[in-house]
């Protein structure tokens, strides 16, 4: 009677006796660690790359040099799950958490972690409401005329770098617009409208062309930044003249 040797399944193929509930050493978890520790202020966008919350507005952060910092913190931090991990786990995640400090795997980090729910984003949800305008001290709601606390989740990318105070002397201001309108009434009244306007982002107005003119420069009086949205329209007005 003769016998024969079982075959020896190879290591590559061999199967744990226990199935873990999560993998915590992969690419993969290292990138939801990454979501769940900064997630609420990543964006990633196919058209510009990396957007970030800087506490005031979203900027862009196309070579990921912020996000990059964030995932170093985040690979810092992987030494803490040890503390209060199962003993069984903490030699998994000691290794992991030294091998998260190379360059590859933050990398790796990086890149999983885009894919993560409520991380991709698009270009157009940054600046959607035309009524809301950015300044250094808070957000304007030009429907209102309140200023309000910089929230994350009106996805504001542009800033005007100025304080906004509503009980700001505007003698100069006035003293010019009647100078340019040689005390024309009607024409003053036309220019203090048309340039509140200019803060609104709603280009329906049928004086596009005109309003392109003007806007340009008054973005530059009020020293406006923008990182990323077409929403806004000195952007998009500037791309409409450009194409024309």
């Amino acid at each position: 009677m003769s016998t024969s040797t079982p075959m020896r399944r190879s290591r590559r193929n061999k199967i744990p006796a226990v199935i873990p509930a999560a993998i915590l050493d992969s690419d993969v978890a290292n990138g939801r660690r990454l979501a769940r520790r900064h997630g609420d202020g990543i964006r990633f966008t196919i058209e510009r790359a990396f957007m970030v919350w800087d506490g005031r507005r979203w900027a862009a952060d196309p070579k990921a040099v912020a996000v990059a910092a964030m995932a170093k913190d985040c690979a810092l931090a992987m030494f803490d799950e040890i503390r209060e991990a199962p003993t069984e786990q903490r030699d998994v995640l000691y290794r992991n958490a030294q091998q998260a400090q190379s360059k590859q795997k933050l990398e790796a980090m990086i890149w999983c972690m885009r894919s993560e729910a409520g991380i991709p984003a698009s270009l157009n949800d940054f600046d959607a409401d035309p009524w809301l305008l950015n300044v250094a001290n808070g957000t304007l709601d030009l429907r209102t005329g309140q200023l309000r606390s910089h929230q994350r989740d009106d996805l504001i990318s542009n800033i005007a770098q100025v304080t906004y105070d509503p009980n700001a002397d505007h003698e100069l201001w006035d003293a010019f617009l009647n100078r340019v309108t040689d005390g024309n009434e009607e024409l003053y009244a036309y220019l203090r409208r048309f340039v509140g306007y200019l803060l609104v982002g709603d280009v329906s107005r049928p004086d596009r062309r005109g309003y392109a003119e003007c806007a340009l420069p008054a973005s530059r009086v009020l020293r406006f930044s923008t990182d990323a949205s077409p929403n806004h329209p000195w952007q998009s007005q500037a791309c409409d003249q450009r194409h024309r």
